[in-house]
């Protein structure tokens, strides 16, 4: 454990205040980046980002695709009607989904800027309305970049306006620079027998920051090089024409197994962009921390359905269709398919990189900051920081630290460290070693050497 020699009660409660309004600053700073960045998203999706017959017209044209003439009006048979329609239906829900999130981020702001400690989150608060935000706004870029990279995929005549390619550059410098600055805010544990501790990052920021960069150029990378390799566009109108089970799907199912891996390799890249975008890679656990394995386990699936597509694609063929004479035939393309094989090669690359890496980054040493103090005889009338803290009510002015925590006899003397064990609890304590008498925190027991 490091330890921070602190010389006298005053000294250790101006440098707990100090702290304590340091990480509070850069929790608000944090947060506040990422409300900006969510209202700029939410703003930019009320405008198209793709132009294609069957993308959705921006904020001021999707409703018209409920009004009843219009749902009567289209033909299920038809795959254009269904795509558009499908697109529709998930641009409504991106811009529900994106007003339900402002709202939840405006709810945090209370926490964000909270100058009171709680009896049930101490001061932590700041830090989890920081890290609430975070996961909001990556959640919200994510579902947006998804959304339309399945409607690129589905739409043969889809092309990107510059809006998309702003949305993209802005969320991912966004994603890394509030992601790498709020990593740096600790967590304060009030322990028993009166300790503040200040759990600070155990671990480095720069392994986590150069892995979810290779993560980000893998997602997005992959995404590219996939609608190269991509023919998920054309099967949607043949297999919604009448009769197309029959005459095209069930006499030869091998065939439409590319099909099938190009659709799972879509699947696997949008949860790849889901994490790169998120904050599970600067988790104040390192290595152990939740979500972890996400990336190394898709990346290896994604890998998988990339050179099944590959291989299948050049031994046994693929499945196409061509429109002829108001129908559709079906034919066998059979050859070497080098984009899904890039994408192959992509993933296992990344997946050899995460296994690699899989145990960074490691704890280089134990950052806890804790001042511990030895009492005279005579019990000092403020020692218990839980019951100090919440006695007159659940909060309490963050102000009011330095006399709430530490009013201690002026007698308290803290030189010469040396530790010890409580004969009464088997406390380990860590005392000054100028008196005879010590009051132990836990038990409250004076202890003679």
């Amino acid at each position: 454990m490091k330890k921070y020699p602190i010389k006298s009660p005053a000294h250790q409660s101006n440098f707990l205040r100090k702290r304590i309004a340091k990480n509070r600053s850069r929790a608000a700073f944090v947060g506040v980046v990422y409300l900006f960045a969510l209202f700029a998203l939410a703003a930019a999706v009320c405008f198209p980002m793709l132009s294609a017959e069957a993308a959705a017209g921006g904020v001021t044209e999707f409703w018209k695709a409920f009004l009843p003439k219009n749902i009567k009006a289209i033909n299920f048979r038809d795959g254009g009607d269904v795509l558009q329609f499908v697109n529709v239906v998930l641009y409504a829900l991106t811009l529900l989904i994106l007003l339900i999130s402002v709202l939840r981020a405006l709810g945090k702001l209370n926490w964000l800027f909270k100058r009171k400690a709680s009896k049930t989150y101490g001061f932590n608060r700041n830090r989890y309305a920081m890290e609430s935000l975070g996961k909001t706004f990556g959640g919200c870029f994510a579902w947006v970049i998804n959304v339309n990279l399945f409607a690129y995929a589905l739409c043969p005549d889809a092309k990107i306006r510059l809006l998309l390619l702003i949305v993209l550059g802005g969320g991912v410098l966004v994603a890394l620079f509030c992601n790498v600055l709020g990593a740096k805010v600790s967590y304060f544990d009030i322990e028993a027998g009166g300790k503040i501790v200040e759990q600070a990052r155990p671990v480095g920021r720069g392994v986590p920051f150069v892995r979810n960069l290779i993560q980000l150029c893998v997602a997005f990378g992959g995404a590219y090089v996939f609608l190269r390799a991509n023919t998920l566009d054309s099967y949607l109108s043949p297999l919604l024409a009448k009769g197309a089970m029959k005459g095209y799907f069930l006499n030869d199912l091998v065939s439409y197994i590319p099909m099938v891996l190009q659709f799972f390799s879509l699947l696997f890249i949008m949860i790849l962009i889901k994490h790169a975008t998120g904050i599970a890679e600067y988790s104040h656990d390192g290595a152990d921390g939740a979500g972890m394995k996400t990336f190394r386990v898709v990346t290896f699936l994604l890998f998988l359905t990339a050179a099944g597509t590959a291989v299948l694609r050049y031994v046994l063929g693929e499945a196409c269709f061509a429109q002829y004479a108001g129908g559709f035939v079906k034919m066998i393309n059979k050859g070497a398919d080098y984009n899904s094989t890039i994408l192959a090669g992509v993933a296992l690359v990344s997946f050899i990189i995460e296994v690699a890496m899989r145990k960074l980054p490691r704890e280089r040493f134990d950052t806890n900051k804790t001042a511990v103090y030895s009492v005279g005889e005579e019990k000092p009338a403020e020692v218990d920081v839980e019951s100090l803290l919440f006695t007159a009510g659940d909060e309490v002015e963050d102000a009011d630290i330095k006399s709430m925590l530490f009013s201690m006899p002026e007698t308290i003397e803290s030189m010469g460290e040396k530790e010890l064990s409580c004969p009464y609890c088997g406390q380990r304590l860590r005392v000054d070693g100028t008196s005879r008498k010590y009051r132990c925190p836990s038990c409250e027991q004076i202890i003679n050497l």
